[in-house]
């Protein structure tokens, strides 16, 4: 029994000696580390995080995509869709490319409206690059295509076989 209770006593001053180095070690951050701002209410999902001209833009499980200050935290979009959060969204000027749960791929104007879907037998997947005016990136059942980031045209397209990934 006294074994017992020097074993506890013992335990409960090591997890208070961990708690002042964790404080030490907070205070040590806060130096070259400074809070800019909060909001749990965000409740993002950390592989959609991206920041571009001062902005984060990042989406979350019930389907909100967000665009917040990054000094503040100010929002400046929110919006539904039915777009996968576990994707990157692609951010191109004004506009926003979201891959959706399902097949499409939706661009999106700054305030949330849709511009352009490409649906059916062109589906792009979460691997999309940009350059210039145009978006390139697998596609299911046609392969790697080349399309037109202004109207969601398709340009070119290799057939699935040429794609090795």
């Amino acid at each position: 029994m006294r074994i017992t209770k020097f074993l506890i006593f013992t335990f409960l001053i090591c997890l208070l000696g961990c708690r002042k180095d964790n404080e030490t070690t907070i205070a040590d951050n806060q130096k070259y580390v400074k809070l800019l701002w909060r909001n749990k209410q965000f409740d993002w999902i950390p592989t959609t995080l991206v920041a571009k001209n001062k902005k984060l833009y990042f989406g979350n499980s019930n389907r909100n995509f967000y665009s917040v200050d990054l000094e503040n935290g100010k929002v400046y979009l929110k919006f539904q869709s039915d777009y996968n959060p576990f994707h990157k969204p692609l951010i191109f000027g004004q506009n926003l490319l979201l891959a959706e749960y399902g097949t499409d791929l939706n661009c999106f104007d700054t305030i949330g409206k849709i511009k352009w879907k490409i649906n059916g037998e062109v589906n792009l997947r979460k691997d999309l690059s940009e350059n210039d005016k145009f978006i390139y990136g697998s596609v299911q059942g046609n392969g790697f295509s080349k399309i037109n980031k202004i109207d969601g045209k398709v340009i070119w397209y290799l057939p699935k076989d040429s794609n090795i990934t």
